[in-house]
């Protein structure tokens, strides 16, 4: 009797958005993930500064969402422009655009 062991592939993303676009108040950041691994999401300017980040969300197969309310990790509210976040969990990662008008 022989077992081979084989490793899991890391989840895959789809359907990866924000929703509502544009966002005045907060948004809600949408994807679709095949495994059940925790994700971690980091938003950034379009210059590259992280305004927040947030690690290991527990999330299921399927539909997953995050509300972010539109402010940094110290609790002040960010300026109208564009945002990139992304979510990355094993080896995968996507990314998606906010747009944010106040």
């Amino acid at each position: 009797m022989r077992f081979t062991v084989v490793a899991a592939d890391s989840p895959s993303f789809s359907q990866v958005f924000a929703y509502p676009c544009p966002a005045s108040d907060g948004v809600s950041i949408n994807w679709t993930q095949s495994g059940s691994d925790p994700v971690d999401l980091d938003i950034y300017t379009i210059s590259g500064r992280r305004v927040e980040s947030v690690r290991n969300l527990r999330c299921r197969p399927g539909y997953n969402q995050y509300w972010w309310n539109c402010e940094d990790r110290d609790g002040d509210p960010v300026a109208s422009g564009s945002y990139i976040f992304r979510i990355s969990a094993g080896d995968s990662e996507a990314c998606g655009i906010i747009a944010l008008i106040r």
